[in-house]
């Protein structure tokens, strides 16, 4: 039981690691949703980067808030956390018109997906995924790097 805490554990801490690439350097989510939203409801093809990037950092803060102070407690909201972070991705890639954002959204919640069904299989005691997650860790890595240079480059 402790083995699969521990590696759960690991597993959301690189989860958090991966999260921390949409988030802006110094800033928090203070009511900048409002404006950069309002684009991409309309479908407006002029979206800038920075209006998709917040709509994309709001709704991953929304998402994977607190999935740091719940990993070694409870594995199965976790795996609840990152199927949710999926599934907001999934719902917000139609609202993002900017082609940079847009064209990386895709991986981006495929990504998710395949971390939230490793970390399942992980929760179910499946250890051996674990290098799994390692593979789907750099690929996100790569992304993060993207969106980054598209965001705050």
């Amino acid at each position: 039981m402790n083995r699969r805490i521990a590696a759960l554990a690991l597993a959301a801490a690189a989860l958090v690691g991966l999260t921390a690439c949409t988030a802006s350097p110094g800033t928090t989510s203070t009511g900048g949703t409002t404006a950069s939203a309002a684009p991409g409801k309309g479908g407006d093809s002029a979206q800038s980067a920075a209006e998709a990037c917040a709509l994309v950092e709001d709704a991953m803060s929304t998402a994977m808030g607190g999935l740091g102070d719940t990993a070694a407690e409870d594995p199965a909201k976790v795996v609840e956390t990152m199927k949710a972070g999926a599934q907001q991705l999934a719902d917000l890639i139609p609202q993002v018109t900017n082609e940079e954002v847009a064209a990386l959204l895709p991986d981006v919640q495929e990504g998710f997906q395949q971390i939230t069904d490793v970390m399942d299989a992980v929760a179910e005691g499946d250890l051996s995924k674990l290098q799994d997650l390692s593979d789907i860790g750099a690929s996100m890595n790569d992304l993060g790097k993207k969106y980054q240079a598209i965001c705050h480059g």
